[in-house]
């Protein structure tokens, strides 16, 4: 039984005549394997106006040899539109089948089929009870500027693998990027982005026969983003949206980075180790506190999530920075800073000097002695922030929050 890969591009056209109004819906679907791809079903259903008549759109049409298939239908008129408006035709929306026998079915819904080009990639069709070989990628981090994803993964000798394909997601499609023959390093380097930008992967293999695998999981570069408050850069490495991508199982801690120059050499100066936190005991440690500046000025930050699995240098042709361990380095962050970090900031505040109080949706806090403090939404953007003595009462709409007051960190949920 062949496994079915579709590589699927729907091209919508409109030919705005006086005596001719068409659309065009074509593509191709292709086979995981080399040789004759016609006879999958493509069926297109949907509704559209003439006039004030509802005309009912039901099709099936068969692909070629090559995987091509091509529908063409009428763009009728809408007149509920009004005259000034810059699309007097009906809103078409269809719905579109993809059916080989001993296949499970694939279904794209609500295509609009009259506005702008619809585009649709790499859309696998599964064999009805068959799992199929997916390859793993190792781990996404940045190159040693801080600038350039690279993908990385531990090449498989136990199959018969002839290329890697590697894929990025842009604007929500999932495009290929590039190829990789299996003989070469097992790595990927993206320079078609913008410079420390953050992207998400996945891989596909082609093997030796030319068929193809399934998709890979993805995974996406780790990416920091950095804000000073009186002095001390707060590091935030994740967000709640981005949590489940950290897998204790995997990634044994997460290393805080500091230069003085973007290019220069990045030390150690603070660690957290996440194999034993709890997942309400990592939300509250999704920010990094750098309390030890030496001095006013610029610097520099990275994180690097450090990986219990090893990945033969051999095989990707990666610096190793971290002994038996490999790192997946973030982007680097710059923080201006016109203080230094005083000393009684370095100092953690015992619990018992700190309260955080939801009632409602008032948050109370209260602290014996100044203290920094940040309200983090879900999405990883700050709410409030500032520094507190004594008591302050603050007003939180719906939603999740990381409330951090000096070192004490706290995750609230306002209903």
């Amino acid at each position: 039984m062949k496994t079915i890969i579709l590589s699927l591009t729907i091209l919508l056209a409109s030919v705005y005549a006086v005596f001719s109004q068409t659309a065009i819906i074509q593509g191709n679907v292709q086979t995981n394997a080399a040789g004759d791809q016609s006879g999958i079903g493509v069926t297109i259903e949907g509704s559209t106006l003439d006039g004030l008549t509802l005309v009912t759109i039901d099709e099936v049409v068969y692909t070629d040899a090559e995987g091509d298939f091509e529908f063409t239908y009428n763009l009728y008129a809408n007149p509920l539109y009004p005259a000034f408006s810059s699309n007097p035709y009906a809103d078409i929306m269809v719905n579109i089948t993809f059916h080989k026998d001993g296949f499970d079915d694939k279904e794209v819904l609500n295509v609009s089929a009259n506005s702008t080009p619809v585009t649709m990639e790499n859309t696998l069709l599964f064999p009805t009870g068959i799992v199929l070989y997916k390859p793993q990628i190792a781990m996404v981090r940045y190159d040693t500027l801080g600038q350039y994803p690279n993908v990385v993964w531990k090449r498989d000798e136990d199959e018969s693998i002839k290329t890697y394909i590697v894929y990025k997601l842009v604007d929500s499609k999932w495009q290929e990027v590039g190829q990789v023959p299996f003989e070469n390093h097992g790595v990927f380097e993206d320079t078609d982005i913008t410079p420390g930008q953050q992207c998400e992967y996945q891989l596909q293999v082609i093997f030796e026969d030319d068929s193809k695998s399934d998709y890979s999981s993805s995974q996406q570069t780790p990416k920091i983003e950095v804000t000073v408050v009186q002095g001390v850069p707060q590091i935030r490495w994740s967000n709640l949206n981005e949590l489940s991508r950290i897998d204790p199982l995997l990634i044994r801690k997460v290393i805080l980075y500091r230069s003085d120059s973007p290019t220069g050499d990045f030390e150690p100066i603070d660690e957290l180790v996440i194999t034993d936190l709890t997942q309400q005991e990592l939300i509250a440690k999704l920010t990094m506190l750098d309390e030890s500046i030496p001095a006013a000025g610029t610097y520099y930050y990275r994180v690097g999530h450090e990986y219990y699995q090893w990945i033969d240098p051999r095989n990707h042709n990666l610096k190793i920075e971290s002994g038996p361990f490999i790192l997946a380095m973030s982007n680097i962050s710059e923080a201006q800073n016109a203080e230094a970090s005083e000393t009684s900031q370095s100092t953690v505040a015992a619990d018992e000097q700190v309260s955080i109080v939801l009632l409602g949706n008032s948050l109370t806090i209260n602290s014996q002695s100044e203290q920094i403090y940040s309200i983090v939404a879900a999405d990883g953007k700050t709410v409030a922030q500032g520094s507190v003595t004594g008591s302050i009462l603050l007003a939180l709409s719906q939603g999740v929050y990381v409330v951090r007051v000096g070192a004490v960190s706290q995750t609230i949920i306002v209903p």
